[in-house]
């Protein structure tokens, strides 16, 4: 499966500088599931990179749904998103 093309970068740009401080790291483990959420937001999973050095990056799924809600006559817990894992 080829993985999604990317068509900018990311938004804000400040997270791209989160992301690669895992660069050069080594993983000691991973976790990965359904993430606890609030009652009036949608179902989501996350991803946990815990590191041989003792620090951890948590990766998880945001999303504007309870700004629109409101506007296109549905609930937010109608809506699921999930993490999708490639590898190339």
């Amino acid at each position: 499966m080829a993985f999604p093309k990317m068509i900018g970068p990311c938004r804000p740009a400040m997270k791209d500088a989160e992301l690669k401080q895992a660069v050069g790291k080594t993983i000691k483990s991973v976790e990965f599931g359904e993430q606890k959420t609030h009652p009036k937001c949608h179902q989501a999973e996350m991803i946990i990179l815990h590191f041989t050095d003792g620090t951890s990056m948590c990766v998880i799924v945001g999303s504007n749904v309870t700004e629109i809600a409101d506007k296109r006559k549905f609930k937010p817990q109608e809506v699921h998103t999930d993490l999708m894992v490639m590898w190339e």
